[in-house]
């Protein structure tokens, strides 16, 4: 039994990559993790028979789950052990999301807001008033508007 760990890069992130990986190691009886890094890698740890990893390597090599972009694979040894079976550590960085699912994020909401109470200048308020106004006059917001109107009339039909 030997242990090995992949450093796999490129777009490996909220593809369903992990789940492809799993599938893999399973079919090989390889035990071990994938681990998405905070960096957009993945981190693929398998323990297993010397011939089930030189096959797990080939395939990580050579082939991808399809809407997965590998654009590197580093390898490293490994000597501590692994639980039995195979997981995914983070599921949420590895779970595909949805065409059309793009959800509005504020960036560093808490942030701003605590600088603006220490420095006296905006409130909580007129933050998220300014944040609103931008989206509204999004040019996707404008865009999107006879879709909406044609979505209030439907509703108020029923």
């Amino acid at each position: 039994m030997i242990s090995t760990r992949f450093i796999v890069s490129g777009l490996v992130q909220q593809v369903n990559y992990g789940a492809w990986i799993r599938r893999q190691a399973l079919d090989l009886s390889l035990n071990g993790y994938i681990k998405h890094l905070k960096d957009g890698n993945a981190s693929v740890i398998v323990s297993g028979e010397r011939s089930s990893i030189n096959k797990f390597k080939d395939i990580i090599f050579n082939h991808s789950s399809k809407n997965a972009l590998v654009s590197k694979v580093v390898i490293k040894e490994r000597n501590s052990p692994v639980k039995i079976g195979f997981e995914i550590k983070n599921l949420n960085l590895d779970r595909k999301i949805p065409d059309g699912y793009h959800p509005v994020r504020l960036k560093n909401v808490k942030t701003r807001i605590n600088k603006n109470k220490s420095r006296g200048k905006k409130s909580k308020n007129a933050f998220y008033k300014k944040e609103y106004t931008k989206l509204i006059n999004s040019t996707s917001w404008k865009i999107t508007k006879p879709l909406r109107y044609i979505g209030k009339k439907v509703k108020s039909r029923r």
